[in-house]
């Protein structure tokens, strides 16, 4: 009978999956070389290497040896009762035979008749003592043994295990089955992770273009930054050479005027070298000394230096550059603002405003017929079925005719009087912009006019619940802050509108 060996273990201890080009370690035990190497190299900084099975330690880097037999093949063990080599299917640890697949179906089906994989060696399977099967596991001895040596041998009173062997084959397909599965979802996880790192670096390049996008706003800012800078410095300049000129000309002047002083000292010290007094008064009546005792002394007063102008130009030029700046971070801005989800509630309409869309509303000068409702308004106003409780919003309107009114709304608002001060913006519980021929804000009929020249009627509306804001931008080329409320909300607030005579809004998508 030819020499067989028992099946080895399929999968890679690192992997779980089928070797492949398998190789030793000195401990014995066996990986995928590629498995294998890269362990070993994520331990290249310690100072030992281990086994990732057993957790053998090494002080060197242990070489892998190559496993000369392969893993995925069994020796074929021998049919006993047939007389040429007739492969066995399954060999009985009872009848110590290994029977082919025709002497199989002839086999005894009875328990004690353990079938298993083919192997050339089955009395390793049963006790060197007893003869019978290693059915049992010693947990105090850590050994393998039979019925016997549990129920009166050397094992009596040790806590044993029953091992069911039938069942442990079946267990082994089981378990070939669960690495099957466990390496599909290992293969699922592996996929996630591939497109988490595509996610990164896809997100990585979005991020790098942000960067790239406000490294150029700022360097733009810079170079306006310094442009102003030096023609506010070129203005200093000027005026320091204006003042150095002044100076240069006052001291001319009084350069003059000390050598005219001098020349007057001499003719003086000549007089006083005179004892007559007719010669005396001959020679001042002929000079210009006379004159010099009645002048007033020159007193030269400069003017300190103002920095007032340079002050002014300054705060004027860095005003334009906020504003500038402003607009500029506008435009940006706006195009990428998530828009909230805004439809008009016909529960809340008044019987004059005509919901054409979930979005367009205009004024009728006919009655819609409508029933009645707590909700309704009794004066022209309608609001928005959503409502804010929480978070920032943003919305944008467009808005035709006059006598029109956009902003928010307390869910508590009144809406049973047709009362002016009923209207959004004339109370406590509202805040609007005003749309005639000029712009106005209001909140508890506090008015503030927003003189304005573009015919543009599209506005956008930030709310900010939290932080207290609302604001009103006039949605221009470019895009003008027309004003912000800050105040505290304290309940859920709506989108509000007012149509007068002849207007229409129409919330944008």
């Amino acid at each position: 009978m030819a020499a067989a060996f028992v099946k080895e273990d399929l999968s890679c201890f690192i992997c779980l999956n089928p070797y492949k080009d398998p190789v030793l370690l000195r401990c014995g035990h066996s990986f995928c070389r590629d498995c294998i190497a890269h362990e070993l190299d994520t331990q290249g900084g310690s100072r030992v290497y281990t086994c990732p099975n057993c957790g053998a330690e090494f002080l060197e880097r242990p070489p892998m040896l190559h496993k000369k037999r392969r893993l995925h093949a069994v020796e074929t063990v021998p049919c006993t009762y047939c007389d040429g080599p007739i492969p066995a299917e399954k060999t009985c640890l009872h009848c110590d035979a290994s029977l082919c697949a025709k002497h199989l179906t002839k086999h005894s089906t009875a328990p004690e008749h353990v079938l298993i994989e083919p192997t050339a060696t089955p009395e390793d399977r049963k006790c060197p003592l007893h003869r019978q099967l290693l059915d049992h596991y010693c947990t105090e001895d850590d050994v393998f043994i039979c019925s016997p040596c549990y129920l009166g041998g050397d094992h009596q009173n040790h806590e044993v295990l029953y091992l069911n062997i039938q069942s442990a084959e079946n267990e082994n397909k089981n378990i070939n089955l669960f690495i099957e599965n466990l390496s599909k979802e290992r293969q699922k996880i592996q996929d996630q992770i591939e497109s988490l790192q595509d996610y990164e670096e896809a997100q990585g390049k979005q991020i790098d273009a942000v960067g790239e996008r406000v490294t150029t706003q700022i360097q733009n800012v810079w170079r306006e930054l310094e442009l102003l800078h030096n023609k506010v410095l070129t203005e200093v300049q000027v005026q320091k050479i204006k003042s150095s000129e002044l100076v240069l000309d006052w001291k001319k002047k009084l350069e003059e005027q000390r050598q005219e002083l001098s020349g007057k000292i001499s003719d003086m010290q000549e007089l006083c070298d005179i004892s007559d007094p007719l010669t005396f008064l001959k020679k001042v009546m002929g000079t210009d000394l006379i004159g010099i005792f009645n002048d007033k002394n020159s007193k030269v007063i400069g003017n300190e230096f103002d920095e007032t102008p340079i002050s002014e130009m300054l705060y004027k030029e860095l005003l334009q550059f906020a504003d500038g700046l402003n607009k500029r971070m506008l435009k940006d801005a706006f195009p990428k603002m998530k828009k909230s989800e805004i439809t008009l509630d016909m529960k809340t309409a008044h019987c004059k405003i005509k919901i054409r869309s979930s979005r367009t509303a205009s004024y009728s000068a006919n009655r819609q017929v409508r029933r009645g409702c707590p909700e309704r308004f009794r004066s022209q106003h309608v609001l928005s079925k959503c409502k804010f409780s929480s978070g920032n919003h943003y919305w944008e309107v467009q808005v035709m005719g006059t006598q029109c009114s956009i902003g928010v709304a307390y869910d508590n608002i009144e809406r049973k009087t047709a009362r002016n001060d009923s209207r959004i913006g004339y109370n406590r519980r509202s805040w609007s912009l005003s749309i005639d021929n000029n712009l106005s804000v209001r909140h508890n009929n506090a008015k503030i006019r927003m003189p304005t020249d573009s015919p543009v009627r599209s506005f956008g509306i930030f709310l900010e619940y939290e932080a207290g804001r609302l604001s009103f931008y006039q949605l221009c080329d470019p895009i003008r802050h027309l004003h912000t409320f800050t105040t505290t909300f304290t309940r859920p607030l709506h989108a509000a509108f007012y149509l007068g005579e002849g207007s229409r809004i129409t919330i944008l998508n």
